[in-house]
């Protein structure tokens, strides 16, 4: 096996960590589905803060447009009413013109009133109609029955009692109307109050919402994306530091989990070379081992066999010596020259 090919358990392995890698959020779609939900959340609270402010500003508009000019003008209305009675009341008891004078001032701005008031009433949705139709009905038989006659002087004046009497109608349907448009104030009040504690609520729940998706993202990006990438990068630095029997186990989003592959798959390519490594010294110590046994083998057979021929080259020596010592000087001098050679155990030297 070669240092760039991986087993058959490592392709399998690998087909399988595809699989579950498949299986896994790439860091695109996080983001987005993150973004999104954040959108959506952030959406949701500008509408409720957008609901909230229209609310209040509803409440404050009926407040300050409807029901608070329409009391006002039910107390313009109370007034002129009593100006009218305080005038003819007077002209009956003195029969001076001088108090005519509130009487009629008093009944202009009596119909000026009413007919702002029935207008602010229909344009704010107050409903004071029965209230409105009460005041007049009193008002007109209260006119009719005692005021017209005692302005115009007619003989046949009412009693100013019976005037008392049917003022104190009027001045009965004027209380009821001032006692609705009161309500209606109130009740425009208490619905601004709600608003503005409604604003407030709103603006809380905003606030912890924002809180809580910043808390979220946080704790999110730190489980999908920091905390992954810290805990591959000090599994890398474990193989780096001679770990390599560890298994790079990575988690989080499909690239994170893609990277610790690729450095699983470097770590298995490595320990397959490492492995190759170690069985290539294997047999070169068990080559070594072997040499070293040859040469033990061959010193021994250096030795045995030197010994066993040095007695033969002593016996031949000494032969040779007594070829020399007998034959010297009776043979040829090339010959005596060869017997000094194998005496001396010199090389020969060529003539």
């Amino acid at each position: 096996m070669t240092a760039g090919t991986a087993s058959p358990g490592v392709h399998t392995l690998h087909s399988e960590h595809s699989a579950e890698t498949g299986r896994r959020w790439p860091l695109a779609r996080v983001f987005t589905v993150g973004a999104a939900v954040s959108g959506v959340l952030a959406l949701a609270a500008f509408a409720l803060v957008a609901v909230a402010l229209w609310r209040l500003e509803a409440t404050s508009t009926a407040l300050a447009d409807g029901a608070s000019p329409a009391l006002v003008t039910g107390q313009q209305v109370a007034v002129a009413l009593l100006d009218q009675e305080t005038g003819v009341r007077g002209f009956d008891l003195t029969g001076q013109a001088d108090f005519l004078e509130p009487y009629r001032t008093g009944l202009a701005a009596q119909r000026s009133a009413m007919t702002e008031l029935r207008a602010v009433a229909a344009a704010n949705g107050i409903a004071v109609g029965p209230e409105l139709d009460a005041v007049d009905r009193a008002e007109r038989q209260w006119r009719t029955q005692y005021a017209d006659p005692v302005v115009e002087g007619s003989v046949a004046a009412p009693d100013p009692e019976v005037g008392r009497s049917l003022f104190e109608q009027v001045r009965t349907a004027t209380t009821d109307l001032l006692g609705a448009l009161d309500a209606e104030r109130a009740q425009a009040r208490a619905g601004m109050a709600a608003a503005s504690t409604f604003v407030a609520v709103t603006g809380v729940a905003v606030a912890v919402v924002l809180v809580a998706l910043l808390v979220a993202t946080g704790i999110g990006l730190r489980r999908a994306v920091l905390g992954p990438v810290s805990d591959l990068a000090a599994q890398v630095r474990e193989v780096m530091s001679g770990s390599v029997q560890r298994a790079v186990r990575p988690r989080g989003p499909r690239e994170i989990v893609e990277l610790g592959e690729d450095v699983e798959a470097m770590r298995r390519h490595i320990l397959l070379d490492l492995d190759e490594a170690q069985a290539a010294n294997r047999r070169l110590d068990e080559q070594a081992r072997e040499l070293a046994r040859s040469n033990r083998d061959l010193e021994q057979f250096a030795y045995v066999a030197s010994h066993d021929l040095q007695e033969p080259l002593r016996k031949v020596a000494s032969f040779c010596q007594l070829l020399q010592r007998r034959y010297a000087g009776r043979l040829d001098e090339r010959a005596d020259q060869y017997i000094a050679f194998a005496v001396d155990a010199r090389p020969a030297c060529s003539s």
